[in-house]
């Protein structure tokens, strides 16, 4: 329900949705909801943000790019 807000609310200050606003509009109406006066789209911000991240640390692709060697694996001694 938040991607979906988040999606068409664009369509109000932009005229178009989120995803297909270019992306320097992207990048305004980002900050508006971190930066908004109303804790929910802050809140709703900071959700989407979460998830993104969680997203993106989870791949195997951007560790390289964190300097994380990946996980430990422990051999079975047999």
């Amino acid at each position: 329900m938040l991607l979906n807000i988040f999606e068409w609310m664009a369509v109000f200050r932009y005229g178009a949705r989120f995803t297909r606003l270019a992306a320097a509009k992207q990048d305004a109406y980002l900050r508006g909801w971190e930066s908004s006066p109303f804790h929910l789209f802050r809140f709703g911000f900071a959700s989407l943000r979460n998830l993104v991240l969680v997203s993106f640390y989870t791949q195997p692709q951007s560790w390289p790019m964190i300097g994380y060697p990946g996980p430990v694996l422990e051999t079975k001694k047999t």
